[in-house]
């Protein structure tokens, strides 16, 4: 509320006001030496009596004053200037008709008069007292714990920056009045709050380096930092400690309340003040308000993370946002001191990453909180986002939003589920590709998702959680049908990086909605608008003044698979249905489901399961019929691959490029994998049915499918089509892959026990240049609901649905050799066609090496590889349109470089048994995924020979192995690795266990093969595992950034008693020493310590 105190109440229509307005009071006066407007020259200036109404309005620490003038002459005035007095002082001017102060603060008694001053000439107007009143008002709310929210002074409101008027208020203690530290402002050049210090030698301030900076004696606090609405931090100034705290309330209606003991506010912040360790990683990511960093500690089940919240704080609910590596047992206790703890809670089966909410009956009190995990969920660390521990009201509500039916605009990635899928590590993006520069116009633009709830709820609170790159201007809006919307909540902030949490209340215009709507116009930066979470919460809708039930109607079965049933619904009421109840009791299904164009849909159902339901109607007063429908239905059974086969695709062959399909042959030059590694793949078999192939995916756990082939060209394609099979309803989704594009993703809804089509067209991924395709990508199940399922996937295929008429073929056709390795050449390659793209052919022979596409008339490179060392080719490059036209070839001769021969064939008949990592000679070795670790290593698969496979690194600094399954090397006694180096002296390997791993240097011979036999005693220290060898390395290589080829890794045995010579030679025996073994040298020969020659 405002406070207003009527002295005297007058309705006018004042001239410069435009409003009427219930006055405070009057003054009167007379003005001396006026010009009229209209009536005279100077010399006709005349004398003035005056009545002027006043308003005076004290709100949130701001007076204002506003003027009305009467319908006398006066208002006919040229060239007053209204001035105001208060307690005898001239403290401004008026501009216009309003005068506004933060200087007075509550219980302030003011004697206020005003001067019309014109040319030197001033007349004092009658004067009247105003006091300020104290704690019995103010914005609604704000009457509590010990502050006076009407006394806490708006940051911005008459000085500093417009934009924040409004949005941060600030105490400070002790008081800063004598101390030479100036109040804090909003300061616009630095996009900050500015405190001012008597002299430069202060101390510190315990947000982070990233959310101040020091200038000379001032100190400038990142506005960005307070986007909680409580933060409090410390500055030492001069041997005194001042506290500060920031209320931040960003423009919302009655301003949003908070006090120490608040409600809603993360105290695990490192800018509230929180700090955090653990036994191992960074344990600060999980308490930087960033949903984009986590903390991971090392691969072992006995972590801990420790908060430390910096002072006692009062809470009932703690928020876990688990990253993938989640822990499926753990536990937190609490302490006062840091010393003594005491138990809090026990998870003993957390079944999935995302997060996991704790909430208490009864508050608890403590400083420190303490994670203790005991058992990991996957073979990876211990890993959450973010940690958060609040104070909340009540019970917190549940995130309604979670699951729910989602649609978005045609811009974006396409992925909007994320937003919806209860998973703060997932993002949306709300562009299909980020700007190119930061400027306005490129940030403008429109994004938009719909969220349909499925029935009608009062919503109480939307929390839209921000990546860095937010939306700059945004609004919510809220729908009973998608048809008619409510703008509820307007955001116009800066332009910047500022991720945060955006809790909306509301209390009006919030009652009966099922479609929210959030729409960005304006991205923040130029990486596009991002965010992790839309949550929503309420509780359902109630007609109260309904008390007439509804009649049931017919109900049938629409659809249904092993997993979910569709129900075709119908009733009437005096008012309006909201929800049917469906009954099973014999197997525990009791839901209340609204219905989707008349259909509502049954999930979590058991495959091969009679179900017996009993439906029921619910209206808006929560009125359910008396009368029901039954229906009963039998599941499809439950399978983990399809029975039948998939649609057999009908489009004519030149009108397709295809990538898996029996109907037409692949695109590509050639296939690298329908199951790439490159994160956690699940286990792929092709099958068949009927002679028709499909990829089959056990979806384990999660992960993501990596597809790729060669670069080819399907720009003149029109769409994409895949057909998918899931063994239950769940969601997937996919994601085209060209060279330097964006990577976009489609959200597929899957039906389960079905083959689903999808026809997308190509234009919903903007911004490729689809000359250049490579990759797909199939990902996201684990939040569509898949992991532990599977799929299937066939025809996958780009097509056009138009033929394409054409019978001339591509000219000017030129190939030239650009350079060679060893295993590939590159070659530059160009051409002229009618159709304005030419596709390129590289064979040798008959064999089709490498295909590559380009716009008419433009030279592109093209990398062939799978080429010998040091082998001449004449290669054969063919120029053809998308009709199938084809130049005729055009030859260019390559040498590839010379490289060392092939190293030592193993011989495993002379050990007891082998375990193989990499070597031609084995068989059942490890699928090797290059684990993306941060390393500068390029690594290169190549052929020394025919049939003689070799890995070659360059740029080498060090590289991980990740194993598929892992390798037993239990009972085994040395590992082997053979290597080639020219220029690197050192290298460091290790076998990886989880947690576990080593060091042994092997000492390398230039230009020559160095077979390296390192003894397994070399890594007792490290405890490794030795059944479970998931992972490999190679690492500290010296000097750094050079080459290396390795050959045949694996673990041995030796044979007992088998191969030892007893030598007898008069030339004396020679000891030496390799890699840290022992051997011994006679006539030339070199055996082990036990007499067994060495290969």
């Amino acid at each position: 509320m405002k406070h207003r105190f009527t002295l005297l109440l007058a309705l006018l229509c004042a001239s410069m006001m435009g409003w009427a307005a219930e006055w405070t009071g009057q003054v009167t006066g007379t003005a001396t030496k006026v010009w009229l407007d209209g009536i005279g020259s100077n010399e006709n200036r005349t004398e003035v009596n005056y009545t002027v109404n006043y308003l005076v309005e004290y709100n949130s620490g701001t007076l204002t004053i506003t003027l009305g003038y009467t319908e006398d002459n006066f208002n006919k005035t040229v060239g007053l200037v209204p001035q105001v007095f208060v307690n005898g002082a001239y403290k401004g001017n008026f501009g216009g008709v309003t005068w506004s102060s933060t200087e007075f603060a509550p219980g302030a008694e003011l004697n206020i008069y005003f001067y019309f001053a014109y040319d030197g000439q001033a007349s004092s107007s009658s004067s009247f007292t105003y006091t300020i009143p104290v704690g019995d008002g103010g914005d609604e709310g704000t009457e509590q714990g010990e502050i006076n929210w009407n006394a806490i002074k708006w940051l911005g409101n008459g000085t500093g920056l417009a934009e924040y008027t409004d949005k941060y208020k600030a105490v400070v203690t002790p008081d800063l009045a004598g101390t030479g530290i100036n109040n804090l402002q909003p300061n616009g050049g630095h996009n900050c709050i500015h405190i001012a210090f008597p002299s430069a030698a202060f101390g510190t301030i315990s947000l982070s380096n990233s959310q101040y900076h020091t200038e000379g004696a001032g100190m400038f606090v990142h506005l960005d930092a307070f986007t909680q609405q409580y933060t409090e931090f410390t500055v030492v100034c001069e041997g005194t400690t001042y506290t500060f705290t920031i209320y931040y309330a960003d423009g919302q209606e009655g301003s949003v309340v908070i006090v120490p003991e608040i409600y809603d506010v993360n105290f695990a912040l490192t800018s509230n003040g929180a700090t955090a360790t653990a036994s191992s990683g960074n344990a600060n990511l999980a308490i930087d308000g960033n949903n984009g960093t986590r903390w991971e500690s090392a691969a072992t089940d006995d972590e801990t993370f420790t908060l430390n919240m910096g002072k006692a704080r009062t809470f009932n609910y703690i928020r876990i946002n688990w990253e993938g590596a989640f822990c499926s047992q753990f536990e937190l206790t609490y302490s006062t001191d840091g010393v003594a703890y005491q138990p809090l809670y026990t998870e003993t089966a957390l079944a999935a990453a995302g997060w996991q909410e704790i909430y208490f009956e009864t508050p608890v009190t403590a400083q420190y909180i303490k994670y203790h995990g005991t058992k990991r969920a996957t073979g990876y660390g211990q890993s959450f986002y973010e940690f958060q521990v609040l104070l909340q009201e009540g019970a917190p509500m549940e995130n309604i939003a979670v699951g729910k039916s989602i649609y978005a605009s045609s811009t974006g990635n396409n992925d909007v589920n994320r937003v919806v899928d209860g998973n703060g590590g997932t993002e949306w993006q709300g562009s299909a590709t980020n700007g190119t520069t930061g400027d306005e116009e490129a940030r403008t633009y429109d994004a938009w998702f719909v969220v349909d709830l499925g029935a009608f709820y009062d919503i109480a609170k939307v929390s839209i959680v921000f990546e860095g790159a937010c939306s700059q201007a945004y609004h919510v809006d809220f729908s009973a049908d998608a048809n008619t919307w409510k703008q509820v909540f307007e955001h116009n902030g800066n332009a910047g990086v500022n991720g945060h949490t955006k809790d909306i209340k509301f209390t009006v215009d919030n009652k009966k909605v099922r479609y929210i709507r959030f729409w960005s116009t304006k991205a923040a930066t130029e990486w596009g608008m991002k965010i992790y979470e839309f949550q929503v919460y309420g509780t359902p809708w109630k007609d109260s003044g309904d008390t007439e039930k509804p009649q049931m109607g017919a109900v049938s079965l629409e659809s249904k698979t092993g997993t979910s049933v569709v129900i075709n619904v119908s009733a009437t009421d005096n008012g309006e249905v909201v929800a049917y109840h469906v009954v099973d009791a014999a197997n525990n299904i009791d839901v209340k489901l609204g219905a989707i164009d008349g259909k509502i849909t049954i999930n979590n159902l058991v495959g091969g399961t009679t179900y017996n339901f009993v439906i029921t109607a619910i209206d808006g007063g929560e009125n359910e019929s008396e009368n029901s429908k039954a229906l009963t239905v039998t599941t499809d059974a439950y399978t983990t691959e399809p029975t039948v086969a998939a649609p057999v695709p009908t489009w004519p062959a030149d009108q397709v490029k295809s990538l898996y399909s029996n109907s037409y042959p692949f695109a590509p030059a050639s296939l690298n994998s329908y199951n790439e590694g490159w994160w956690a793949p699940p286990v792929m078999t092709e099958k068949a049915i009927e002679g028709n192939n499909y990829l089959h995916y056990n979806l384990a756990q999660d992960g993501m499918i990596g597809v790729q082939f060669a670069e080819t060209s399907v720009i003149t394609m029109e769409y994409i089509h895949l057909d998918v099979w899931a063994s239950k309803d769940g969601s997937i989704s996919f994601r085209p892959i060209t060279i330097g594009g964006p990577e976009p993703r489609k959200t597929l809804e899957l039906v389960g026990g079905k083959w689903n089509s999808f026809d997308i067209p190509m234009t919903d991924f903007a911004g490729h240049d689809w000359t250049k395709l490579f990759q797909y990508t199939i990902e996201f199940w684990n939040a569509g609901g898949l992991t532990g399922e599977y799929i299937a996937v066939d025809n996958v295929f780009f097509y056009r649905t138009t033929a394409i008429e054409d019978t001339e073929k591509p000219a000017n056709v030129t190939a030239t050799a650009v350079s060679t390795d060893y295993f590939s050449a590159l070659i530059a390659v160009s051409a002229t066609d009618n159709m304005g793209v030419v596709n390129y052919t590289v064979k040798n022979g008959d064999k089709i090496l490498a295909t590559g596409a380009a716009a008419s008339g433009m030279t592109t490179s093209i990398t062939v590889p799978g080429l010998l060392p040091n082998t001449e080719y004449t290669l054969a490059v063919i120029a053809s349109d998308d009709k199938g036209n084809a130049a005729d070839p055009v030859s260019v001769t390559v040498k590839t470089a010379v490289a060392p021969a092939a190293a030592p064939v193993p011989d495993f008949s002379k050990y007891e048994k082998v375990a193989a990592i990499y070597s031609d000679v084995a068989e059942g070795t490890p699928f090797i995924n290059i684990g993306g670790w941060g390393q500068t290593t390029v690594v290169i698969n190549g052929q020394l020979a025919a049939g003689d496979n070799v890995m070659f690194f360059t740029n080498m600094n060090y590289l991980g192995w990740e194993l598929a399954p892992a390798v037993d090397a239990t009972d085994m006694e040395f590992l082997h690795v053979d290597f080639y180096a020219t220029d690197m002296t050192t290298v460091n390997v290790t076998p990886i266990s989880p947690g576990k791993e080593g060091v042994a240097t092997v000492t390398l011979n230039a230009g020559a093969w160095t077979s390296a036999e390192i003894p397994l005693s070399t890594y007792a220290a490290a405890n490794i595992e030795w059944k479970n060898i998931f992972q490999f390395k190679f690492f500290d290589a010296a000097p750094a950034g050079k080459s290396l080829f390795v050959d045949n890794v694996y673990f041995y045995k030796t044979k007992a008693n088998v191969g030892f010579e007893n030598v007898e030679s008069t030339n004396a025996a020679i000891k030496v020493m390799e890699n840290g073994v022992v051997y011994i040298i006679r006539d030339g020969v070199k055996y082990t310590t036990f007499g067994q020659k060495v290969q």
